[in-house]
Parts: structure tokens; C-alpha cells; sequence
């Protein structure tokens, strides 16, 4: 599958990131978090759109963790 690519993100209220990215069509794509590029932990499966959008919202705590990094990986 061809890598899917994160295109937008929005923060609200310092409490939510809704992310956005092209992806592959209609195929499960795995939400992962990590605070060191290293060590990924899954927080959510979702199917990308017909029109290969993948559009995501998950809360996000800057206080605790202030520097967050996602990646999309298929299962």
C-alpha cells in the first residue's frame, strides 16, 4: 500500500488535535502515539473515505505530554 500522508491538523482548546491524511481508499488504517519516535502505541483503527481522506479527532493533554508525534500504519 502506498504510505498515507498526514495533510492537516487542527488543535481546540489545547485539549484536541483532529488530524487529517490521504490515504489508500477504504482500507484500516491504525492511529499510532509516541512521545520518542520509537516506541508506538496504537489508540485507534479507522477506514480512510472512498476519496482517500482519513480524518481522525483524539484528546490530547500538553501538560502532560508536550510533544506528541502520530503515524498511520495498516494492520
Amino acid at each position: 500500500l502506498p504510505a498515507p500522508l498526514f495533510t492537516n491538523y487542527t488543535i481546540t482548546g489545547g485539549t484536541n488535535i483532529s488530524l487529517a491524511a490521504q490515504a489508500y481508499a477504504n482500507q484500516s488504517w491504525i492511529l499510532q502515539n509516541s512521545t520518542d519516535l520509537l516506541n508506538g502505541i496504537s489508540i485507534s483503527t479507522n477506514t480512510s473515505a472512498s476519496n482517500q481522506l482519513y480524518q481522525v479527532g483524539i484528546p490530547v493533554n500538553g501538560a502532560v505530554t508536550p510533544k506528541q508525534f502520530f503515524r498511520l500504519i495498516s494492520p
